[in-house]
C-alpha cells in the first residue's frame, strides 16, 4: 500500500497505481482482513480515480466489474465491465483472470472459466495463483478429479500454500476420508491460524472425528458469529458436519456481509448440497443470480 501512495505522490497521474491500491483494498477483503463493507467501497473508489485519469484503462474496468459483481450483485454491469476490459486489447493476464475468478465462475459458467485459465497459464505455468483458480473451476465445473489433482500440484509448488491444503480438507471432509481431511486442516491451521475459515473447517473435521472437546475450543473463537468472515467460517463448519439447513442460514449471514468468498468457494466449489437444497433459489435470489445460470453440481 505505501508503495501505491509512494508512486502517487511522484506521479498523480500514474492510472495503473490506483488499481494497485484497488487490488490492495480487494485483497483484504478476500482474505478477511477487513470488511467488505469497509474495503470493496474503497476499490471502486481507486478504480473510478485511475479511469478518470486514463477512461481506457482495462484494469480499472475489471475492477469495477468485480465490485458489480461480488459486491452490488449486479451481474449484467460486471459482464458489461468486463466486456469492455477485454474489448481493449489486448487483456492482460491479470484481466481475464479477474474475469474468471469474480465472473465467470460465480454466475456458473465454470467450463468457460477452466479453459481461459488453461490458456493464462501457457504464459506463467508456474504461477500458483493462476492453478488456484483453475482449481476453482474445475471444482465449479463438477471436474473434481482434475480440481483434486491441481490443489495437489499447488502444495507441490509450495507447500505454505495454505488456502490448496483447506480446500483439500474440504474436499476429503466432503467424502468421508476424514484421516486425510484432518491432517489437510491442521496443516493449514498451523500455517493461516489467523483465517476463520480454516478454523471453521478444523472444528468441523475435529467434531466429525469426536474430538469434540477441541472442536468447541476451535468454535469459541468463531462467536457469537457477527464479525466479518465468521459467518462463512461457520457456514464451512456445517457443511463439514453435514447441517445443510445452518450452512444455508450462515451463507445467508455471509451474503449480508458481501463477502466475496461466500459464492466463488463455497457455493460453487463445495456447494452440492446446498445448491440442490430447497434453500438455494432464496439464497440465489439474494444474490441476484441470472435465471438462466443453473448451477454446476460437482460429482
Amino acid at each position: 500500500m505505501a508503495a501505491y501512495q509512494q508512486a502517487i505522490a511522484l506521479d498523480p497521474n500514474f492510472a495503473l497505481a490506483h488499481v494497485g491500491q484497488s487490488d490492495y483494498f480487494l485483497a483484504l477483503a478476500n482474505i478477511g482482513l477487513m470488511p467488505a463493507k469497509e474495503a470493496m467501497p474503497l476499490v471502486r473508489e481507486h478504480a473510478r480515480m485511475a479511469l478518470d485519469i486514463n477512461p481506457t484503462l482495462a484494469e480499472a474496468h475489471a475492477m469495477l466489474g468485480i465490485v458489480a459483481g461480488v459486491y452490488d450483485y449486479d451481474w449484467k454491469e460486471a459482464e458489461r465491465r468486463f466486456q469492455r476490459a477485454m474489448d481493449l486489447a489486448p487483456a492482460s493476464a491479470q484481466v481475464r483472470l479477474w474475469r474468471v475468478a469474480f465472473f465467470l465462475i460465480s454466475i456458473g459458467r465454470s467450463l468457460e472459466a477452466a479453459s481461459e485459465v488453461r490458456d493464462i497459464l501457457r504464459e506463467d505455468p508456474l504461477n500458483i495463483v493462476y492453478h488456484w483458480n483453475l482449481a476453482s473451476a474445475l471444482l465449479s465445473a463438477g471436474k473434481d478429479s482434475d480440481g483434486f489433482a491441481e490443489l495437489r500440484h499447488m502444495l507441490e509448488l509450495d507447500e505454505n500454500f495454505w488456502n490448496a491444503s483447506s480446500m483439500l480438507g474440504i474436499f476429503h471432509a466432503l467424502r468421508g476420508a476424514w484421516e486425510d481431511a484432518l491432517g489437510y486442516a491442521q496443516r493449514a491451521y498451523a500455517t493461516a491460524s489467523f483465517a476463520p475459515l480454516v478454523a471453521g473447517l478444523l472444528a468441523g473435521v475435529l467434531m466429525r472425528t469426536g474430538e469434540t472437546g477441541p472442536a468447541e475450543e476451535m468454535l469459541q473463537r468463531l462467536r457469537p458469529g457477527e464479525a466479518y468472515r465468521t459467518p462463512a467460517a461457520l457456514a464451512i463448519f456445517h457443511l463439514v458436519c453435514g447441517e445443510i439447513d445452518e450452512v444455508a442460514y450462515w451463507v445467508e449471514k455471509a451474503i449480508e456481509q458481501r463477502d466475496p468468498f461466500i459464492l466463488l468457494d463455497l457455493c460453487r466449489s463445495f456447494g452440492k448440497d446446498l445448491v440442490s437444497s430447497p434453500f438455494w433459489p432464496a439464497l440465489a435470489k439474494k444474490m441476484n443470480l441470472p435465471e438462466w445460470v443453473k448451477p454446476r453440481l460437482p460429482g
